[in-house]
């Protein structure tokens, strides 16, 4: 089972989207198309629980029903240590 988290997609002029996670605010990137957030999201969330886990703070849980927002998972292939 995955663990997914809620990211918002904001379009930016003059292309692309601006990406955060709403229950964990260090993860933000950015993308020129949908498909570049997903998996550039994935990425840094994966950089920021791996943060949490190292300097041992709490990972919070994902916020359900967030409208209009992206689901998207840890990359559960990265070897997370802690």
């Amino acid at each position: 089972m995955n663990t997914l988290y809620p990211a918002i997609f904001e379009a930016q002029e003059p292309s692309g989207f601006f990406v955060h996670f709403v229950d964990i605010p260090e993860a933000i990137t950015q993308g020129e198309t949908i498909d570049e957030c997903l998996f550039n999201g994935a990425e840094v969330l994966s950089l920021v629980v791996q943060e949490y886990l190292d300097s041992g703070r709490e990972i919070p849980l994902p916020t359900a029903n967030v409208p209009a927002a992206h689901y998207i998972a840890p990359d559960a292939r990265r070897p997370f240590s802690g």
